[in-house]
């Protein structure tokens, strides 16, 4: 299944609009709550009390309006505080345990490496991914709110009972969640449905208190009583209220799963590995045992939860026409689970691990490297806008040679802490002697864990990275340097901005990398930040953001050329209709502050103003009918930047 030219951008848009009806919808279920609860209030007062005979009373209908607003506003924002740092927070709160990215088990390796390879061919930054070791079920989720701070969870039972093919089919699966804008909606979902839930728990608090006060002071039993009763009705109105919102929820979650079955196929070009994954859990269970799974029960790969009498509150659809759906012939035979079987799967974890490590140690250069490496792409704003958020098959196989083929001691930099700090750090070392020893100098003496002792030893390694391969490693160090303790974070911030300063500039694609960095990392130390992710309804109210940016892009691949920015840039601004309202800005008219600034502000964009973005980035690019590969990384830099995630750029015979 392919989708239009603007799939991504579509999606995004789509998972936009149904938030904002999902939101009337609440608003709807509330504005009954506020009814419901005055009607009881003013019953109770009308029958305890002769002051009170009309059933229209404007003060104690604003009373109840803002009280009830008060606990439903409440209890929502409690719970996005909670979920402020993302999926980590869900995660965690299913009883998962973040998966060293270092780590030297089989099974746990096999997924890190599928979940590498998934990374890079989409473009999204590696997330930090969560095993929950004490479900036997097979499942997996996805969670954030940006492609920059998503995790992944599987279950103990995911990773022992799914082959390498079938658990790629889950992991491409909850990718597509990821890029189809799925991960913020469900993440709302939680902090709303738990604001109306606060209702009912108020309602329960007062009718367990006027229990125990018709208990302790029987002379004022009528007055309890009617505190019971308002108790009670406020109690029901409030699990009514959460019955139609997991309703509302269920109904979201089994359109969404369709729409990630097909992307997983696509991506994967195999129906036998999403589709044996939902054999295996027809034949087995997907259930999860944690307290917490019915919160998350619309984030899950399948359903977790015990099978409702109701059909209606299935978070998923019927898992046997998820696989007719993928597997027209299916006939119904379904696995069975056995002890062999993960014997078998344990083994061949094992096997490819050492496979893994004898093609890296022997090196060389796989055939989609070897024929990307130094071209030139011929990249058009419309087949940019494209790629992103759909990856290919294509992409799939160059991100797993680029992985077979990476030398072993970059990956194991990557990977661990210490080795992700000093690769970043080799990386913006300045080639310059003076400014060189003045950098190292400063590492030695603030660096709080010394890993300057080990750069010369290292350093051939990571100068030795290639141009194609070296967003692929800046994103796999993103997991290990997640891993830091504040006050290691703290240091390592501190050391980049000395060495990005060091020389008194820094070149567009240094900032770009660091912002990536700090941008996906951030998020783990600090949580989200509180703020509307619409703060451009349109090109023209960007347009001072957009003429930096565009200026930058310009400047930088001119290479000192005047006549050639100026033509880059123009075609730029008439990609987006801007030409008559923007003027390129030469360097030393804007700073490199703010063009960080403005790569900050563009991202809370709504979809189509990033994607006329992406799309005049790309023709300022590719103006003269060609990219390189210093042109390609920045473009794909700048679009993770903005949360647009593009896959490399392969040769056009490989995309497909």
């Amino acid at each position: 299944m392919r989708y239009g030219a603007t799939s991504f951008f579509e999606q995004q848009e789509k998972a936009r609009r149904l938030t904002t009806r999902l939101v009337l919808l609440f608003l709807l279920a509330v504005i009954a709550i506020f009814v419901g609860v005055y009607l009881a209030v003013i019953f109770v007062l009308r029958a305890g009390s002769g002051h009170i005979n009309a059933w229209w009373n404007p003060q104690i209908f604003w009373g109840v309006t803002v009280s009830v607003g008060a606990i439903i506003t409440i209890g929502t924002l409690y719970k996005m505080y909670v979920l402020r740092r993302g999926g980590a927070a869900v995660a965690q709160a299913l009883g998962g345990r973040v998966i060293d990215p270092d780590t030297k088990n089989p099974l746990e390796r096999r997924l890190l490496n599928v979940i590498e390879e998934m990374s890079i061919a989409s473009g999204v930054p590696v997330p930090d991914v969560y095993l929950l070791e004490n479900e036997d079920g097979i499942n997996a989720f996805a969670a954030g709110y940006t492609p920059s701070n998503a995790v992944i969870g599987v279950t103990r039972g995911c990773i022992e009972q799914l082959s390498r093919d079938e658990l790629q089919g889950v992991i491409a699966h909850e990718f597509s969640h990821i890029l189809n804008g799925d991960m913020r909606l469900n993440l709302r979902l939680i902090g709303i449905l738990n604001g109306i839930l606060a209702i009912s728990i108020i309602g329960y608090s007062l009718l367990r208190s006027s229990t125990y006060r018709s208990y302790s002071y029987r002379s004022k039993r009528s007055n309890t009583s009617a505190l019971a009763l308002v108790g009670l009705v406020i109690m029901v109105l409030g699990y009514i209220g959460v019955f139609f919102g997991k309703l509302i929820k269920a109904a979201v979650s089994r359109q969404r799963e369709f729409l990630a079955d097909a992307s997983a196929v696509q991506f994967t070009r195999n129906p036998d590995t999403i589709g044996g994954a939902l054999k295996k859990i027809a034949g087995f269970t997907s259930k999860i045992s944690s307290p917490k799974a019915e919160e998350a029960s619309h984030m899950f790969f399948a359903d977790g939860l015990a099978a409702s009498f109701f059909a209606l509150f299935a978070t998923h659809p019927p898992i046997l026409e998820r696989i007719r759906r993928i597997d027209p012939s299916f006939d119904g035979t379904l696995p069975e689970p056995s002890y062999s079987a993960k014997e078998e799967i344990m083994s061949s974890a094992v096997s490819e691990m050492e496979s893994a490590t004898r093609m890296a140690d022997q090196g060389g250069v796989s055939s989609y490297l070897s024929k990307a490496k130094g071209m030139q792409f011929e990249i058009t704003p419309q087949d940019s806008v494209k790629s992103i958020g759909a990856p290919q098959n294509g992409h799939l196989l160059y991100a797993a040679d680029l992985l077979n083929t990476m030398p072993q001691q970059i990956k194991e930099l990557a990977r661990s802490t210490l080795g992700a700090r000093l690769m970043i750090y080799i990386l913006l070392i300045s080639e310059e002697p003076e400014i060189r020893v003045k950098q190292i100098t400063h590492l030695e003496e603030h660096d709080i864990d010394g890993v300057v002792g080990r750069l010369k030893a290292v350093e051939p390694y990571v100068k030795s990275i290639s141009r194609e391969s070296r967003l692929a490693v800046i994103d796999m160090a993103i997991p290990a340097l997640r891993r830091l303790s504040q006050r290691q974070y703290e240091n390592f911030q501190e050391n980049i901005a000395f060495l990005i300063q060091a020389d008194n500039k820094i070149s567009l694609f240094e900032l770009i990398l660091v912002r990536i960095l700090m941008h996906s990392v951030e998020v783990h130390y600090y949580g989200t930040k509180g703020r509307s992710p619409y703060l451009y309804r349109s090109v023209a109210s960007a347009k001072k953001e957009i003429e930096i940016l565009l200026s930058a892009l310009a400047n930088e691949g001119a290479e000192e050329d005047e006549d050639k920015a100026e033509a880059a840039f123009l075609k730029g601004a008439k990609e987006i209709g801007l030409e008559v309202d923007i003027v390129r800005l030469k360097k030393g008219q804007y700073t490199v502050e703010q063009l960080d600034i403005v790569l900050s502000e563009l991202e809370y964009s709504l979809p189509d103003v990033k994607e006329k973005i992406v799309r005049a980035c790309t023709a300022v690019i590719a103006y003269d009918g060609k990219v390189t590969q210093k042109e390609a990384e920045l473009l794909r830099a700048v679009c993770e930047s903005l949360n647009c995630p593009i896959p490399p750029f392969l040769p056009a015979s490989d995309q497909d």
